[in-house]
């Protein structure tokens, strides 16, 4: 009965949440980020972890984000890469590749599958499992993070010259 509990709580904290969590997806969606030009969408993501109340939200030596909550042993980080491929010519959209578009309850625009789409899921995630109790004895971690033109760079870095060493990771 307790795990039901938890899950009737999580279906209803997602949906008080689903309108916030559905614009910061479009806004993250709208801002352009290509290859190595994170840091206007690496800045989207720090201000939701602040509003959403991260202990600790920081820009890594190559200027991805990572937030931080809780301060358990058990290292558990969610990694999604914020970058996108281009859009080639704009003209060949049937709309605006930045703002998107609903179809059939479905958001289209660039990035949003790949992989701008797991953020605020791991974002909100995170700081749902913080305030139903869900992360005793856990450090969550954030990372967003450039792959397109450096595939495994950037986790490389974290581990390597941040010393953030993760016992288990998802990857969006």
């Amino acid at each position: 009965m307790v795990q039901q509990q938890i899950i009737d709580s999580i279906r209803d904290r997602v949906t008080e949440q689903r309108d916030a969590i559905i614009a910061f997806l479009q806004d993250l969606c709208a801002i352009p980020s290509y290859d190595s030009q994170i840091r206007a969408v690496c800045e989207r993501a720090e201000a939701e972890m602040k509003k959403l109340g991260f202990d600790e939200v920081w820009f890594d030596k190559m200027g991805n984000v990572v937030g931080r909550i809780g301060d358990g042993k058990t290292k558990l980080l969610y990694d999604s890469h914020l970058d996108t491929v281009g859009i080639g010519d704009p003209a060949s959209w049937e709309w605006d590749p930045f703002k998107g578009k609903v179809e059939d309850g479905v958001f289209f625009a660039r990035g949003a599958c790949d992989e701008k789409g797991s953020t605020p899921g791991m974002i909100y995630g995170l700081a749902l499992a913080r305030d139903l109790g869900l992360l005793d004895g856990v450090t969550g971690y954030y990372f967003g993070n450039m792959e397109e033109w450096c595939d495994g760079i950037a986790p490389h870095a974290l581990v390597e010259a941040e010393g953030l060493r993760p016992d288990f990771v998802v990857i969006g």
